[in-house]
């Protein structure tokens, strides 16, 4: 009998075990979480003015802890401290979900390991390729050190170039992707891009050529309006009715309208009026510019 109670002790005790392990990882994955959401704020809140191991005011949101753990991770790392939170952020949802910590030859590591060396090292090269950008971005000692050591043996544009690669690999390792989909997805991309930029010079060219056309017809308009007209004015109602007979070949369409009191508006060209000798002489052309 009590070697039975023994033998049922056991598995009790196992189960025991497993639940507390399984309790410690998931109480370990909160906290991780919940330090990495701390260290974000207190990165996004850095004041490079802000005292350091010291008990005084500071303006990081996260207060002294915050402002000293934002100095130390920036100083260290650089931009890199940002993956370093992403990274905890990762193995405590990890650990809480109960999924347990990567492996160590996982892609998780690989892919933290290239954005770290990237993000640490890409700000003091811009700052050396461009003197003024990224000014107040923290460089790291881990990122000075790299920048150095790649401008000596490959260059500034090379040391650049292989960063970028690097942040590229890690990027692709981190989001599980194939090469093959994310090119895919480029080329899809910029042939939106480039669509959409093709139909925007498209109603580009056609509203300048409305315009050109609208200030053509302004500029015709304005040198119509500039032309000589003349003003005939006739007294007698006879003489009106024998002007409105006149052959249609003296009207000149691009000229001003030429009023004939006693009748209407004609377009007459004024060196076209060509007349009848009697109705000519009883009409006084008065030229003007209308």
């Amino acid at each position: 009998m009590a070697r039975g109670a023994a033998r049922g002790r056991r598995p009790l005790a196992g189960f025991q075990a497993v639940l507390s392990s399984r309790l410690a990882a998931e109480c370990s994955g909160v906290a991780l979480l919940g330090l990495s959401l701390l260290t974000g704020l207190a990165l996004a809140s850095y004041v490079p003015s802000d005292p350091v191991f010291e008990r005084a005011e500071v303006g990081n949101r996260a207060g002294i802890a915050g402002a000293t753990l934002a100095a130390l991770l920036f100083g260290c790392f650089g931009l890199g401290a940002l993956v370093c939170v992403g990274a905890t952020a990762v193995v405590g949802v990890r650990l809480a979900l109960g999924r347990g910590l990567p492996a160590p030859t996982s892609r998780f590591w690989v892919s933290s390991a290239l954005l770290l060396l990237s993000f640490a090292t890409l700000p003091p090269l811009l700052q050396t390729a461009f003197p003024g950008f990224l000014a107040g971005v923290p460089r790291g000692a881990l990122g000075l050190w790299l920048a150095d050591g790649e401008r000596l043996f490959i260059g500034v544009w090379g040391a650049l170039l292989t960063n970028v690669l690097l942040l590229v690999i890690g990027a692709v390792s981190a989001t599980g992707a194939s090469t093959g989909a994310l090119l895919g997805a480029a080329g899809a991309l910029l042939g939106g891009i480039a669509a959409a930029f093709a139909a925007l010079t498209a109603k580009l060219a056609q509203i300048f050529a409305q315009a050109v056309r609208a200030a053509g017809r302004g500029v015709a308009s304005v040198a119509a309006g500039l032309r000589p007209a003349v003003r005939v004015e006739v007294g007698d109602q006879a003489l009106a009715g024998l002007l409105t007979q006149v052959d249609t070949g003296v009207l000149a369409p691009h000229a001003r309208p030429v009023q004939v009191r006693g009748v209407r508006e004609h377009g007459l060209r004024q060196h076209g009026l060509h007349l009848d000798a009697a109705v000519s002489q009883s009409l006084e052309q008065v030229p003007v510019l209308l």
